[in-house]
């Protein structure tokens, strides 16, 4: 996303005192948008950079909300 390490405020008060639910990460995820402007340079536009953060976020509910879930590409 950027050259530095940065915490997600706005992400993570979407998230605070809020149940797990897919709603709430939903809109953690779109409150990365508000909390980073990211780069693009030639390795990956800024565009692809935020929705792969917003991916993860999505994916750590998943692993929270349901442990059953085989979220793992298996070769």
């Amino acid at each position: 996303m950027a050259a530095t390490v940065a915490r997600a405020p706005r992400a993570e008060a979407a998230l605070a005192g809020q149940p797990v639910t897919e709603e709430a990460f939903a809109r953690a995820a779109q409150a990365l948008a508000e909390d980073f402007a990211p780069l693009s340079d030639w390795r990956a536009g800024a565009e692809y950079r935020l929705r792969g953060a917003q991916g993860l976020l999505r994916r750590l509910h998943w692993r929270i909300a349901r442990p059953d879930l085989a979220l793992e590409v298996q070769a």
